[in-house]
């Protein structure tokens, strides 16, 4: 999601914001000759500037929430220029659907609309009916992805049964040994699932 106009004005011009994250009373009091830097006087010119900064800082504030207003008021303007350049006589229910149509597909210059992005009850149809047919197609195509991973995860577990029923022996000549076909027949299961699972 794109950052917002206040979180990029708030963290681009008060981050970090307060004098002490700035510098700190140590470093302030370095910045004076040495013969200086035990003057109290410093303390208190530190305090005097931290307050200044706290100003300084709650009118930025101040001057960021005018701003975000403004902003907000200029994209009304704009909605209600939209609204009134190309058709008249909306009525409120008009208004709500283009609202809508912004909100879903955004608008391409801003301000005007052009007849030619507006739908017409045929063009509507065939959009309609391609985005059904594509939605079909998609759900046949999981379909079968689901019934081939069901299918391989049945017959992991099938494998896997052998445990269940006690058929522990291997046969003489075989090199892996019950623990490796475990093994396998596990990590071929968990791949299913994860298969599953995506």
């Amino acid at each position: 999601m794109a950052p917002s106009e206040e979180s990029i004005l708030m963290n681009f011009l008060l981050s970090p914001s307060p004098l002490p994250t700035a510098i700190s009373l140590e470093q302030f009091t370095k910045l004076f000759p040495k013969q200086l830097q035990s003057h109290p006087q410093i303390r208190t010119l530190y305090r005097d500037l931290q307050y200044l900064r706290a100003q300084d800082i709650d009118l930025v504030r101040e001057n960021i929430q005018a701003e975000i207003k403004s902003g907000e008021k200029q994209k009304e303007e704009l909605k209600n220029a939209q609204l009134n350049s190309g058709v008249t006589g909306m009525s409120r229910g008009d208004k709500v659907e283009a609202d809508m149509d912004i909100q879903l597909f955004g608008n391409k210059d801003l301000l005007i609309t052009r007849p030619e992005d507006h739908h017409s009850l045929d063009t509507l149809l065939v959009d309609m009916e391609r985005a059904c047919a594509a939605m079909e197609s998609s759900i046949k195509s999981a379909d079968a992805e689901t019934s081939e991973l069901a299918s391989q995860i049945t017959a992991a577990v099938g494998e896997l049964s052998d445990l269940r029923y006690g058929k522990l022996n291997t046969p003489p000549g075989v090199e892996n040994t019950l623990r490796d076909d475990i093994i396998m027949g596990l990590k071929r299961l968990e791949e299913n699932c994860n298969n599953v699972a995506q």
